[in-house]
């Protein structure tokens, strides 16, 4: 007898984007596209796993857009991927560690199922939007806005998969979406400074 294949891209990826499309327009069939069994929770972490190709992509268009001539730089790819896995995997560990004080954690591993296939599906969007670097000045500012609609996208997310499983109580739920952008700044100036001269 063969056992299942560990991630079965059809039915989990696919249909956790139809769930987070769902959750943005605030369908109450959005939870029918995740899977919230133990199984669900593990594999969801493919998620910001198979993102990171995506970012990396992104990161290597903007450097061949702003450092053409010293071309895409093999260490800052690397860096950059290791900033990717420490935003999506440290913010979950941050919510993991305060969902206990916050008297939110039955709900963590709901919330982080969604997070971590959001991961996957605004990466994919964020890499395909970076081809429009490709054209020039004008390209460049309407990527810039196209990458700041997604950055409220993914504010929105938070708090829609916050108050849809964790809480619906004001200060808890903003407290998980100031984390969320505070974490994201936070290692995006720390990789700043240790990237500083490359």
């Amino acid at each position: 007898m063969q056992s299942d294949p560990p991630l079965r891209p059809r039915s989990e990826i696919v249909q956790a984007g139809i769930g987070l499309g769902r959750l943005l327009w605030f369908n109450p069939r959005w939870a029918e596209g995740f899977d919230f069994s133990l199984r669900g929770f593990l594999h969801s972490f493919y998620g910001p796993l198979l993102a990171l190709p995506f970012y990396v992509f992104y990161i290597a268009m903007v450097q061949a857009t702003q450092a053409a001539e010293r071309g895409v730089s093999w260490v800052i790819l690397a860096v950059a991927a290791g900033e990717h896995l420490l935003d999506a995997f440290g913010y979950l560990l941050l919510i993991a560690v305060i969902a206990r004080p916050l008297r939110v954690g039955p709900g963590f591993s709901a919330f982080a199922t969604v997070m971590n296939w959001g991961s996957l599906l605004l990466n994919a969007a964020i890499a395909v939007g970076s081809l429009m670097l490709m054209a020039g000045e004008d390209g460049l500012a309407t990527f810039q806005l196209y990458a700041f609609l997604l950055v409220c996208i993914s504010v929105f997310l938070v708090w829609r998969a916050a108050r849809e499983t964790l809480t619906r109580e004001f200060a808890p739920l903003l407290l998980v979406v100031i984390l969320s952008i505070a974490w994201s700044a936070a290692v995006d100036q720390a990789v700043g400074w240790a990237t500083k001269g490359l």
